[in-house]
């Protein structure tokens, strides 16, 4: 598979804080991870990043979630992404008091470049990441150092709670419980129907990996750049093994991107963000010789994504975003991109973007398209639950 040729490191201006201290390593008869703390100077069985903007009131209970761990044998990386409420103060606070915890501080530049810092940074056999709102149950780490001990996969993926579980909707509840299965190589079900994103979180990659690929969020990609991420991780990956264990608290924070962009008064903001995430990954699977991937499941998606919200934009805006999304699948697919949806009720909604972006106007579509649209891609039990709520 083509692989990317490897870039230099970001350029950002970056303080490296540590905490100085000794560590200890205790080994699992019959494998070769260590099961404690890291040895000064011995790279850890696992590297977990955190991107911290404005999370002085969570981060510490995040953190200790980490440094609980039944396995000690890791590294956090926090990125403080140029915080203006303390929260660096508290990171260096808890790095002070456990080497484990490396503080890098940079000014304020995203979700996706902190996260790359941190990714530059990790020196973990294992690899994964953290919100600084969010938690992990004990078992996580220790649990992924098995199924990765025992599979051989470069990429595990698993489940995770949502909390308060009300908060979340079924479908969140049902993205987030995988079931069991393994795959020596990508399949398309891994990005549309596994149950294996949205969500970076929720899967840990293997240092080779990392060094081969070097996979990495798209810079200035706010809203969707969880799934861009994966689909690129998982096309590249060498064996990727689903686990059912929910092993992440993932907090329903009211305040987050995530929610605050459901919001209708940005809806807007909320598309363009979804473009740019489409965008980002065709670009990525270009330089990396993957356009041909599942052509007519990533155009379903790409509506999926987007048609309902597209509808409800005022005539300007709708116009623009129906430009922008016919214009990125047609870079990719050619001009007929419409006709490539496999059911007939996708096929009639993307002719109806293609109609529409030829004239310059906004996406309009009937209740009956709607429903019909809905149905299939989502299904007839997600259709009634949103239709009759």
């Amino acid at each position: 598979m083509p692989r990317m040729p490897q870039r230099g490191r970001l350029a950002v201006h970056s303080i490296i804080l540590s905490s100085a201290g000794r560590g200890f390593c205790l080994r699992m008869p019959g494998t070769g991870w260590a099961m404690s703390r890291p040895a000064e100077g011995r790279s850890p069985a696992v590297s977990l990043v955190m991107p911290v903007f404005n999370a002085s009131a969570t981060v510490g209970e995040s953190i200790e979630s980490v440094l609980s761990q039944t396995m000690g044998d890791l590294e956090l990386i926090c990125v403080d992404d140029g915080s203006t409420d303390g929260s660096r103060a508290v990171l260096e606070g808890i790095a002070g008091r456990d080497a484990r915890v490396r503080v890098i501080a940079q000014k304020n530049a995203g979700p996706s470049a902190a996260r790359n810092t941190g990714l530059d940074a990790a020196r973990g056999r294992i690899i994964c990441t953290i919100d600084a709102d969010d938690a992990l149950v004990p078992e996580h780490c220790a649990r992924l150092v098995e199924v990765f001990e025992r599979t051989g996969a470069e990429v595990v993926v698993f489940g995770a709670v949502c909390e308060p579980e009300d908060a979340a909707s079924e479908r969140i509840r049902e993205l987030l419980s995988p079931k069991a299965a393994s795959y020596a190589s990508f399949a398309p079900e891994l990005l549309f129907s596994a149950h294996a994103q949205p969500y970076a979180w929720r899967a840990a990659w293997m240092r080779s990996l990392e060094e081969r690929e070097r996979v990495r969020f798209p810079e200035g990609v706010r809203l969707g750049e969880d799934a861009a991420f994966l689909f690129t991780l998982y096309p590249v990956a060498h064996g990727i093994e689903l686990i059912p264990d929910k092993l992440y608290r993932y907090r329903m924070v009211g305040g987050s991107l995530t929610h605050a962009l459901d919001d209708p008064s940005v809806l807007a903001r909320k598309v363009a963000q979804h473009l740019g995430a489409f965008e980002a990954i065709f670009a990525e699977w270009s330089r990396r010789g993957l356009e041909s991937l599942c052509p007519a499941q990533m155009v379903t998606w790409c509506l999926d994504m987007t048609a309902f919200d597209l509808v409800r934009l005022p005539a300007k805006e709708g116009a623009a975003a129906v430009a922008r999304l016919a214009q990125a699948l047609a870079d990719v697919y050619g001009e007929a991109w419409a006709e490539l949806p496999r059911q007939q009720a996708v096929r009639r909604t993307a002719r109806r973007v293609a109609d529409a972006a030829a004239a310059g106007t906004g996406l309009t579509l009937g209740k009956i398209d709607i429903v019909r649209f809905f149905l299939a891609t989502r299904g007839l039990r997600a259709c009634v639950q949103r239709f009759l709520r």
